[in-house]
């Protein structure tokens, strides 16, 4: 989050976020991707691929599955399949962790775009 110039964002306690963590197995899997690495250590790309990972508001797991979209703070906007409990095809493996000013849910790979 400090190398994409996302700091702020996480210590904003009036700006309500919800970010969905991909673990550190996802990210060791898209380093080893053809580009992967490349990708972490673009500072810019990096931030684009963050805000893909962070919603606008406190949107805990009963909230989180209620709609087939959610827009992130990017401005793309990410399927969710309410009857599977996915998003972009990631499985919530930790929801509703409370942390700071947001809620955190652990997912199992980086929503690529």
């Amino acid at each position: 989050m400090e190398q994409a110039g996302l700091r702020d964002l996480l210590d904003d306690i009036d700006a309500p976020v919800t970010f969905l963590v991909p673990t550190n197995d996802a990210f060791e899997v898209l380093e080893a991707s053809p580009g992967g690495s490349d990708l972490l250590n673009d500072d810019a790309r990096l931030r684009e691929l963050l805000e893909r990972h962070i919603i606008g508001g406190r949107v805990l797991t009963d909230d989180l599955f209620a709609d087939e979209k959610r827009k992130t703070i990017g401005g793309d906007v990410l399927a969710v399949d309410p009857e599977k409990e996915t998003i972009e095809g990631a499985i919530v493996l930790a929801p509703d962790v409370e942390d700071g000013n947001g809620v955190v849910h652990a997912i199992d790979r980086v929503l690529l775009p």
